[in-house]
């Protein structure tokens, strides 16, 4: 069907041939197959980038089939239903320009809008790159803009605007926003809410801050340190926090604090604060990473929550700038044993700890500079283990897309190739061998590296450890290893 409708130019043909797969689509879009979802994901984006099948395919529910996948949420079906929606949305622009297309976009209509906002934040690259297109793409017609308002579209095109480190699509967001009038209406009215709150909010900040330096009761610390933690949420309040002293005030009072819930409101404070590049020397300076990390020694899993997503938060950022070019030698979290903590509460019972130490050490693992590090406290095993076992399907993606990178296998080989070799020898643990057999296999798609694993004698490990197996995973991971290999004419 695709060789046909690629090689048509037959209008009746080519819809046709796009209501037969929308119509596979809706049957087959129930499949548990990842692969069969992102090959009809895939099929349904590819229509939806053509102006004369927009009207077809919605009619023929391809677009509801393409949204109905995104329940899986399987990050590669999840990238081809972006690509899809940022397809159809900037066939809707053009349509719109050559005045073809009037009115509120069928996207809308079919209820996509929902779906874009929730995921404008993902962390995969591909799929927010799509949805972040696609928000501009909208946002140029002025009919969706009642709509875009009212889901939070606008919201998130003003971030992009602004945070976003591709410089086309913040330009292109600029430009979104200054070109649709009911945007430049709705936010002068926002600016000028926003300065009277402004203005509340920073008495109302001046005084809880009083409460938490001038008394001693800990029932004031814990309500104070719950109202902080609710202005911390707001960007603007964030920088008014830090700029009157906050960070101090709320690290002064955990070191006091007795209460697990006051302990609680202030790593949620922190933890909020965590999330602002601007604000990271200021929390090293001036004790609140120091605090939060002090936390990490209260029993509560509430508090230990907050201290995890905190942590989280700080390495995002880290990540973010070293993506925009900041150089950063080593992150700044990785001392006083805490990697070794987040190594161990990466395997903890409490699924909200696990998830964000796992996104924690995806983000250490993109910093060359913690390689030694991460090596040493044996964060790179744990890394394995989150891109086959991890909680959520976007973290093991970003796990294995973190593991796999070039800088990262690089210092593998440097610095743990031959004990992972010794492991390989030595252990009957069948975990252990799956993870040995998954890296060597990462090594072997590489002929940089192909000559060292020869070296070393992996084959025949690889072969003596393959005949003791019995999980079926691990005899895979020895079978791609030794496969990737054999692909090498040397050898």
């Amino acid at each position: 069907m695709l060789m046909l409708l690629r090689s048509t130019e037959d209008e009746n043909m080519q819809r046709v041939v796009t209501g037969a797969i929308a119509n596979f689509a809706i049957h087959n879009a129930n499949t548990p197959n990842p692969h069969t979802l992102k090959m009809i994901a895939g099929a349904i984006a590819n229509l939806c980038g053509n102006d004369k099948l927009q009207i077809k395919l919605r009619s023929e529910v391809g677009i509801a089939a393409l949204l109905g996948m995104a329940k899986y949420e399987h990050p590669d079906v999840l990238a081809q239903i972006a690509h899809g929606i940022a397809n159809f949305a900037l066939c809707e622009t053009r349509s719109s320009t050559q005045g073809t297309k009037n009115g509120k976009s069928l996207l809308i209509e079919d209820g996509a809008l929902s779906w874009i906002v929730q995921n404008a934040k993902t962390e995969t690259s591909a799929t927010r790159r799509h949805i972040e297109l696609a928000l501009c793409y909208l946002g140029k017609h002025e009919a969706n803009a009642k709509e875009m308002v009212k889901e939070g579209a606008l919201w998130e095109l003003v971030r992009i605007s602004r945070d976003f480190s591709s410089e086309d699509i913040r330009s292109l967001a600029h430009k979104t926003l200054t070109s649709n009038l009911s945007f430049l209406t709705e936010l002068k009215e926002a600016e000028a809410e926003a300065h009277q709150q402004y203005v509340v909010e920073a008495d109302v900040l001046t005084s809880l801050l009083m409460l938490l330096s001038n008394t001693r009761d800990e029932n004031l610390h814990k309500f104070a340190a719950s109202a902080i933690s609710i202005l911390a949420m707001n960007i603007t309040n964030q920088e008014l926090i830090t700029d009157q002293g906050g960070i101090g005030l709320l690290s002064s009072t955990a070191a006091t604090a007795k209460d697990p819930q006051t302990l609680k409101m202030v790593a949620i404070a922190i933890a909020n604060l965590c999330g602002k590049d601007k604000l990271q020397t200021k929390l090293l300076s001036e004790g609140g990473i120091a605090a939060l990390l002090g936390m990490v020694k209260c029993g509560n899993l509430e508090v230990q929550a907050q201290v995890a997503r905190g942590i989280a938060n700080f390495a995002f950022c880290e990540t973010r700038a070293l993506n925009q070019g900041t150089k950063i030698d080593k992150s700044i979290l990785l001392k006083d044993d805490l990697l070794s903590w987040i190594v161990h509460n990466a395997k903890t019972a409490c699924s909200t700890i696990g998830q964000y130490m796992e996104l924690a050490l995806c983000h250490f693992a993109q910093h060359e500079g913690n390689a030694k590090e991460m090596v040493k406290e044996g964060a790179i095993w744990e890394l394995v283990k989150i891109s086959r076992d991890g909680s959520r399907e976007d973290i093991r993606s970003l796990a294995h897309r973190t593991l796999t990178s070039k800088a990262n296998l690089k210092k593998i080989m440097e610095r743990s190739f031959t004990s992972m070799l010794i492991y390989l020898r030595n252990t009957k643990d069948e975990t252990v061998q799956k993870d040995v057999a998954f890296l060597i296999a990462n090594f072997a798609l590489s002929k940089t590296y192909q000559e060292q694993i020869m070296d070393k004698g992996c084959i025949s490990l690889l072969w003596s450890a393959a005949a003791t197996a019995q999980d079926p995973q691990t005899l895979t991971m020895f079978a791609k290893a030794i496969a990737n290999l054999c692909g090498n004419g040397n050898y």
